[in-house]
């Protein structure tokens, strides 16, 4: 008692105030810490699809964006090709008239010369796109008096190829597959031969291409 008494004196709170006003204080967190778990149990199944969904949509947002970007700037960079009108010529005319079993070959007994042309300048296509193609020489059936076979569209020139006889010898023999170099090539057709019966065997409606 003298003690408690003394403390009282002295102005020093005795031991019971300090552990009653510390219990208060101790339990005021524990109460706080036990709210903000429920409420984070609460909020979590919620908050958290809500997030990753907001995340999704912005990256593939981004994402498209850059696509769009890419596919802008790859068109800028790359630029079709341009249209040409191209067609394969004999340079030189064939020697007429050509008989079943005799070579064929240009005027003054020289080869043929096969040519890929640009069609509106004329020019030899030396380099780029077909200047080194296979070629191939077919026998044609069709008016070549006039200009029409020039006009032939590629359905036309197909139904017009006259094809080997069943059970028969091909049509044409030797060498009708070369390939071109820088656009064109001397066709040497000391091998060539039209196998057709008959004397003459190109005529007015007989032609090669």
């Amino acid at each position: 008692m003298s003690q408690k008494r003394q403390q009282q004196e002295e102005g020093t709170p005795p031991l019971d105030d300090k552990r009653s006003r510390k219990s208060p204080c101790f339990s005021s967190t524990v109460l706080d810490v036990m709210t903000l778990q429920r409420l984070q149990n609460l909020v979590n199944p919620v908050l958290e699809p809500l997030i990753r969904r907001v995340v999704k949509e912005e990256m593939d947002l981004a994402l498209r964006k850059y696509i769009i970007s890419m596919k802008r700037n790859c068109g800028k960079d790359i630029q079709p090709p341009e249209s040409r009108s191209l067609k394969l010529q004999f340079s030189n005319a064939i020697s007429l008239p050509v008989f079943t079993g005799t070579r064929i070959e240009g005027e003054g007994c020289t080869s043929m010369e096969v040519a890929l042309v640009d069609i509106p300048t004329g020019q030899v296509v030396s380099s780029g796109l077909g200047s080194s193609c296979k070629v191939e020489i077919v026998v044609l059936e069709g008016d070549f008096d006039g200009d029409d076979g020039d006009n032939w569209t590629l359905e036309e020139f197909r139904n017009n190829i006259v094809r080997e006889r069943e059970g028969k010898k091909p049509l044409l023999t030797g060498d009708a597959i070369f390939i071109l170099k820088d656009g064109k090539e001397w066709w040497v057709m000391f091998h060539l031969r039209i196998t057709q019966a008959g004397q003459e065997a190109v005529h007015s409606g007989w032609g090669l291409g």
